[in-house]
């Protein structure tokens, strides 16, 4: 086992603390409007050819939550709560463990 370097491609379709009606006012719904985050990740995934790259793609939860702003950011505790046990989920598939 040496240096070896893989190259992957990371679909986070992270919709916690979008909030697109900031801009958009015509738009009333800001949860259901920051689950079109989701489908961006998707498309995004789709459109753009990952070539010979392993794709893996981070769960992420479309639950309903209550949605409130901590320390400036919207949907803060949800995001930071779930972040590490997310990425966790992701990167082990990465390491290298021979058992």
């Amino acid at each position: 086992m040496g240096n070896e370097r893989k190259t992957i491609r990371l679909v986070y379709p992270q919709w916690q603390g979008g909030d697109i009606t900031r801009w958009i006012s015509e738009i009333k719904d800001s949860e259901e409007a920051s689950h079109g985050y989701v489908l961006g990740s998707q498309l995004l995934n789709f459109l753009a050819p990952s070539g010979n790259n392993e794709v893996l793609t981070v769960p992420v939860s479309t639950d309903k939550i209550e949605r409130k702003v901590s320390d400036g950011v919207l949907d803060r505790d949800v995001i930071v709560q779930s972040r590490q046990k997310r990425l966790w989920k992701c990167c082990v598939l990465l390491l290298p463990i021979k058992l």
